[in-house]
Formats: C-alpha cells, sequence, structure tokens
C-alpha cells in the first residue's frame, strides 16, 4: 500500500478553529443525544 502525504498543518489558526468549532457541534450533539436518552425535555416527561 502506497503512503498518502499531506498538507494538513494541525497546528494553524484555521485548523485550530476548525477543531474547536467541530468540538462544539460534537458537544452539543452528545448533549441532545443525552436528553432523548432521559426522555426527552420537561414538556415531554410531563
Amino acid at each position: 500500500m502506497s503512503k498518502l502525504i499531506s498538507q494538513l498543518n494541525t497546528r494553524s489558526e484555521d485548523f485550530q478553529a476548525n477543531a474547536n468549532a467541530m468540538r462544539a457541534l460534537v458537544d452539543d450533539l452528545q448533549s441532545q443525544f443525552a436528553k432523548v436518552e432521559a426522555g426527552g425535555g420537561e414538556a415531554a416527561r410531563a
């Protein structure tokens, strides 16, 4: 198998900003999953 060569710079400001934005989105998604697993919001459980 041939080796893939990348120009990606994980230390660049753009990469860091994108990684932080994605991390925030993933955290929000996990929070939404937890809410669904708990049975939904207050209105749904009432």
